[in-house]
């Protein structure tokens, strides 16, 4: 409700007349409700992935184009006495716009091509709302073209007022001079320019780089781990004392642990394991003034001192298991060791933590397997055995008897049953002495010690053997804080590759949230130069297969990056896939706006006599108010989601931040920059063209005397 009420007082100030704001405002609903029939035939749910970045602003664009040329047309014919019917004049100021706004549309569905292309989790995270900004977008095209026109015939049919508006009056006159001013030094300008795009070049380099900003689910997970070998009678005291800690907070309204591995075994760990489910009080009744980092931090240094010899983490929930299911591992950066030896692998896998520990940034580092644990190990002698006419399947029966129990008949009560397992009493199997000391019994009814037939040792074996692609796996795993995980990862792999050297036959690969980092990233650098090529072709299509025109208009693209890494700067923000999908969505919309100048100045100069320099003062100047209302729609309407912090909002924030400051700086650029350039290229041309005629003519004129 907030964004389609900034939009349509947006609408109101510029157009200057309520009805036509209301034509256009209509296509708002009715352009949401296009996209969920779109939504329905295809799957998409409704929800914060496919909703949430929605701009009121981007939808009415097409809209705003048309009305405001309907306004232009009957204000124009009304005040210069001309008596034409409404229908006509509402007629040709359709016809005037349609090519533009249909191509521009087509070209802000196809910016959108990289976020079709986008693969496991980004691209259930952004192909949702490119589907549903398409749908939107497409149905705001076919309503600006039949609804807007229709409404606008009844709306402002007989008299109708167009509000003076003292703001936009004093623009268009400050404007007129930067025109003119700009005009007259357009090699500067352009220079200008340039320079401007060149310093932000150099500026994104200093972006740091992440996967995703992290999303605030509300609560959080801790991983305690504890020494391994810890007896469970132990590790049953520990849960206890972790929610009493935590329950001292004011802000934790609920906490779950588990030891161990849980119900449906899919979390095989052992008792030295420890997870805790923490449930927050909604942040708005929080009177500490903390932040959650804060929270956090409190939390995990009480915990630390209170058991000095555990492990701490902190995740959530849903990052936790997606990215676990996705990559491996929870954690934001994993190191994959992988090879055959996994001692030796044990002994790299070390290595490869303490430089992770050195690195600035490293938070709860740790082996992802649990270490090496005491294992009783029963090996048969065979021939021994044979001897005493024993086969291995009585031994493992003994032993699955003896130490494992076996279950040897039911115990019915009412409905519930038990089974009544046999097993021997703990003073008979607690010691390999012990074990080694039992009797098996051979065919011909003699009892033979254990040990006469096998060797019973207690050897270190491992818990966990992870494999990846048929090999086995060591996994190093870190947490980043306070700094990019892309300078991180950067640094650690440089520091890795001196420190550690791989014997043959053993390999690193870094995963975890890197991992996708990378994925996003090697796509989107071959997509988004095929989008941009795909939208200079339909360029070159609508400017008549003018390459200069498509080139010109291509412009925008720089001018709005501009912004969007300004913006990024000042919030402190990181260049994740979010923001990657807001420069994609940006450069489609900012390209619209550059159409529209285009093309009206080739208007002007084909229906009119006006030399170069007046067509672009005079384009550039009527063009304005629809330029200004576009973008102003756009970036007003984004502006709740750039300053969102409630839960849900840190993926969409970042996205919005783009396109807000890339629109801003596209909006001053397209101005001043673009009809410069304009004049240059196009003033230059005519003065080439009128010097290569003037000399055509000489040559003429000396050819024709000697003519008879």
């Amino acid at each position: 409700f907030e964004g389609v009420s900034i939009v349509v007082i947006v609408l109101v100030f510029f157009l200057g007349n309520i009805r036509a704001a209301v034509a256009v405002a209509l296509t708002i609903p009715l352009s949401l409700l296009g996209a969920f029939v779109g939504m329905k035939l295809t799957g998409i749910p409704a929800n914060l992935l496919s909703l949430g970045a929605i701009d009121f602003g981007i939808i009415v664009d097409s809209g705003v184009v048309v009305a405001e040329s309907i306004l232009r047309h009957l204000s124009h014919h009304r005040t210069s006495g001309q008596r034409m019917p409404i229908l006509r004049s509402i007629h040709a100021a359709v016809s005037e716009v349609q090519r533009q706004v249909f191509f521009a549309v087509v070209i802000i569905v196809a910016a959108y091509l990289p976020l079709f292309t986008l693969q496991r989790v980004e691209g259930r995270l952004f192909s949702p709302m490119a589907y549903t900004l398409s749908y939107a977008v497409g149905w705001s095209l076919v309503l600006a073209l039949t609804l807007v026109p229709v409404l606008c015939s009844y709306l402002l049919a007989g008299s109708f007022r167009q509000w003076h508006n003292p703001v936009q009056s004093w623009l268009e006159r400050q404007y007129q001079r930067i025109i003119t001013w700009v005009l007259a030094r357009p090699l500067q300008t352009v220079a200008g320019g340039a320079g401007i795009v060149l310093l932000a070049l150099v500026a994104a380099t200093t972006i740091g780089t992440e996967f995703l900003p992290e999303l605030d689910e509300g609560g959080f997970n801790i991983r305690c781990v504890l020494p391994a070998g810890v007896s469970v009678d132990a590790a049953r005291q520990v849960p206890p004392r972790i929610r009493e800690i935590i329950g001292r907070y004011p802000e934790v309204k609920a906490c779950i642990t588990q030891l161990g591995r849980n119900d449906d075994g899919t979390d095989p760990y052992g008792p030295n394991r420890i997870e805790s489910l923490v449930q927050l009080t909604p942040y708005s009744t929080w009177k500490s003034g903390k932040t959650k980092a804060e929270l956090l931090a409190e939390i995990k240094s009480a915990l630390e001192v209170e058991f000095p010899g555990a492990s701490f983490s902190f995740s959530q929930p849903i990052l936790d298991n997606v990215t676990e299911a996705v990559t491996g591992s929870a954690a934001d950066l994993a190191v994959l060791i992988n090879g055959d030896d996994i001692p030796l692998m044990r002994g790299l896998a070390q290595r490869v933590l303490g430089v992770l520990r050195s690195i600035r940034g490293s938070s709860e580092s740790g082996l992802e397997q649990e270490g090496p644990q005491t294992q009783l190990v029963v090996r048969v002698r065979r021939e021994d055995a044979a001897r005493y006419g024993i086969n291995i399947a009585d031994i493992n029966r003994l032993l699955e008897l003896a130490i494992g129990g076996k279950p040897v008949s039911v115990l019915y009560e009412g409905e519930r049953r038990f089974n009544i397992v046999v097993r021997y009493p703990r003073q008979l199997r607690s010691s390999v002495e012990d074990i080694a000391s039992m009797l098996v019994l051979t065919p011909g009814g003699q009892r033979v010690p254990l040990s006469q037939v096998a060797d019973v040792q207690l050897v270190e074996g491992q818990t966990i053997i992870a494999r990846q692609d048929g090999r086995r796996q060591v996994s190093v795993r870190t947490n980043i804080r306070g700094r990019d995980q892309g300078g991180f990862v950067a640094e650690a792999q440089q520091r890795v590759s001196r420190a550690v050297k791989l014997p043959p036959g053993y390999t690193i690969v870094w995963g975890g949230q890197f991992e996708n980092l990378e994925r996003a990233r090697n796509r989107l650098m071959v997509v988004i130069p095929i989008t941009l090529a795909i939208i200079f072709c339909i360029l070159f299509w609508l400017f008549d297969r003018s390459v200069r025109y498509a080139l010109l208009v291509m412009l925008n693209v720089p001018f709005a990056f501009v912004g969007g890494v300004v913006l990024l700067l000042m919030r402190g923000i990181n260049f994740s896939v979010s923001a990657g999908v807001g420069f994609v969505s940006l450069f489609g919309v900012a390209i619209m706006s550059g159409v529209l100048i285009v093309s009206y100045i080739n208007y002007l100069r084909q229906e009119t006599a006006l030399t170069v320099r007046a067509a672009v003062r005079t384009g550039a100047r009527t063009q304005l108010r629809p330029v200004l209302m576009m973008m102003t729609v756009a970036l007003i309407g984004l502006i709740p989601a750039a300053r969102a912090t409630g839960i849900g909002s840190d993926v969409q924030r970042p996205l919005a931040t783009v396109i807000v400051g890339g629109l801003a700086t596209s909006l001053v650029l397209v101005l001043t920059v673009l009809p410069a350039l304009y004049y240059l290229v196009e003033g230059r041309r005519r003065w080439r063209l009128l010097q290569a005629r003037r000399a055509h003519l000489q040559t003429d004129s000396s050819v024709s005397p000697s003519n008879p």
